[in-house]
């Protein structure tokens, strides 16, 4: 990922926004373990789910995609790729499809990883409804988490 001189990340995109206050809670927790993992296998990562579930919880501000697109937006431009989190709620989340929209439209790597049964990081394999526009994983990436390409796919337009 570069030597220290160059600061790079990725964005891991994940679902959040649901009715259920439980439901948010077990994603920002699974967001906040898939950061961990990640950091750990030294892939530097920006979750927003990690960042922004105690802002909106402890501080009444809101959890949707409206309310955090622009920062959300700034947080990606800089980023090397987005790492999509395929936890429940993945293919239906309107800020995971923005997010990917996004990514796709700056030419940016997309990756899909998933937790296997003991809730080690890996890539998630199948097939993807999202296309990256180009680019791809560095190689040192792709083999911490054992996948070597972007998927590819068609672009589904957000539903807002």
């Amino acid at each position: 990922m570069g030597d220290n001189t160059e600061m790079s990340y990725y964005y891991l995109g994940s679902p959040y926004t649901h009715e259920d206050e439980a439901v948010r809670n077990e994603r920002y927790d699974l967001a906040c373990l898939a950061t961990v993992k990640l950091l750990k296998m030294g892939i530097h990562i920006f979750s927003p789910i990690g960042h922004s579930h105690p802002l909106a919880r402890d501080y009444g501000l809101a959890g949707d995609w409206k309310f955090w697109e622009d920062y959300d937006k700034t947080m990606m431009r800089p980023a090397e790729g987005l790492i999509i989190l395929t936890i429940d709620g993945w293919r239906e989340s309107t800020g995971l499809s923005h997010e990917t929209l996004f990514m796709s439209s700056k030419k940016k790597s997309i990756t899909l990883v998933s937790f296997d049964n003991s809730h080690n990081i890996c890539h998630s394999g199948g097939d993807s409804i999202y296309i990256a526009g180009g680019g791809s994983l560095s190689s040192d990436t792709a083999g911490k988490i054992g996948y070597s390409d972007i998927y590819k796919g068609e672009i589904s337009e957000p539903k807002d």
